[in-house]
């Protein structure tokens, strides 16, 4: 693993992985930096299908950790269901994985006084589809929010030309996301979001030119059975999370 074979190791990086039965034999994963925050405990969940009893995917992570400032922070890593097949014929299943997720949400909003929850990951879909606005109800950041309700920080860029963390027939898509917990919006918080954004790590070696539809595509490691040598078929998501220790 990274954190044991990598430079990692000197910055106190360890992992949590799932263990899925997903078709195709993929995990979710999250780095952590055990001299910033204490591991509390994990869980993961599988995605329950309702039209499909046997169909499995990637579990869904929650990681609950003791911060500097003595908060409570839970994360969740999901990697949805693919749209392998067609948008709208695989939806249920990603609204299926946005109902569990939901539920795990109401359930810490109802214990927690002040939750502070990050869901992030792969989901497959806009900031703007169903599964997410609808059933998640990840809204776009308000100026007054409530700390009950959940907020996409990429709902507001999803005009943007150009931008997007992946790129699906010449057009750049926000599947890759930050979805937060009001209390991060907060300005009482003891945890804050810098800018109250998020934003696409969009460095030159991560990309390479599209020669078919034009300006530039992630670098993947591979096409098809192909080995290509770049990094991944998506470009990462990042945002800064300021954590008051007074």
């Amino acid at each position: 693993p990274l954190p044991r074979r990598s430079p990692l190791k000197a910055q106190q990086y360890h992992y949590i992985i799932t263990h899925s039965a997903d078709e195709r034999g993929m995990d979710v994963a999250l780095l952590y930096q055990r001299d910033h925050v204490r591991l509390l405990q994990t869980a993961e969940y599988p995605i329950r299908f309702g039209n499909k009893s046997t169909r499995h995917s990637r579990n869904i992570l929650h990681a609950t950790f003791l911060t500097l400032s003595h908060d409570t922070l839970d994360v969740f890593v999901a990697h949805f269901p693919s749209r392998r097949g067609g948008q709208h014929q695989t939806e249920p299943a990603r609204i299926d994985a946005a109902s569990l997720l939901r539920s795990k949400a109401d359930s810490l909003f109802s214990v927690r006084q002040h939750a502070h929850i990050i869901i992030m990951g792969d989901f497959n879909d806009h900031p703007d589809d169903k599964s997410l606005a609808r059933i998640l109800k990840a809204g776009i950041p308000a100026l007054h929010p409530s700390d009950k309700q959940l907020y996409n920080l990429f709902l507001p860029r999803i005009k943007e030309r150009n931008f997007g963390t992946y790129k699906f027939q010449g057009r750049w898509e926000i599947l890759d996301q930050f979805i937060i917990s009001g209390d991060f919006l907060s300005g009482e918080s003891t945890m804050k979001i810098r800018n109250k954004e998020a934003t696409v790590f969009r460095m030159p070696f991560l990309l390479q030119d599209d020669e078919k539809d034009g300006g530039k595509k992630p670098f993947r490691t591979n096409s098809g059975p192909r080995y290509v040598g770049g990094f991944s078929d998506h470009l990462p998501v990042y945002m800064d999370v300021i954590i008051n220790d007074q």
